[in-house]
């Protein structure tokens, strides 16, 4: 099964969420390409909306891009950051996602969206759910772009930028 994060950008620096759970095959994902014009916005995603995710740790956990151009696959930058139940950014991180934490990453490290049967090349990622993020431009419908999260026992977080 696959899991569908659906954004729409409604003004600049501001996300709202739409979730979809659709299953693995269920719709074509061919020739939708990145467009997404937001180089500089964050997009954040709560960990109540990962829910497959919910209590392991976030170093399992990895995002990636896909190019359709070259069919490859492309770790992003990301940061997990601790929320506790108060909203406090501030509060004794224990290294697993709850349903306070936050996924961050910039959209314009996004990429298309990839075919349902194309993945990463980790076997062990296979064993989980991945989630489909797709971020819509709220000023242009037509404007959009992908990340995938993937949760995997045997990667190790090695994106090419750093924003730190």
């Amino acid at each position: 099964m696959q899991h569908v994060l659906v954004f729409r950008c409604e003004k600049a620096r501001q996300f709202r969420a739409v979730v979809l759970l659709l299953l693995l095959g269920s719709f074509p994902a061919f020739g939708q390409q990145d467009d997404l014009d937001r180089d500089y916005e964050p997009v954040i995603i709560t960990g109540n909306q990962l829910t497959d995710f919910i209590t392991t740790s976030t170093s399992q956990l990895f995002l990636y891009k896909y190019t359709a151009a070259t069919g490859s696959w492309e770790q992003i930058p990301f940061q997990f950051d601790n929320v506790d139940g108060s909203g406090s950014y501030f509060g004794e991180a224990d290294g697993l996602l709850d349903a306070n934490d936050e996924l961050a990453f910039m959209a314009k490290d996004m990429g298309d969206r990839a075919p349902n049967y194309s993945w990463i090349d980790d076997a062990n990622s296979r064993n989980y759910h991945r989630y489909e993020i797709t971020v819509t431009d709220g000023t242009d419908a037509d404007k959009k772009a992908w990340a995938y999260l993937y949760r995997s026992n045997t990667l190790t977080y090695t994106p090419t930028t750093d924003y730190i």
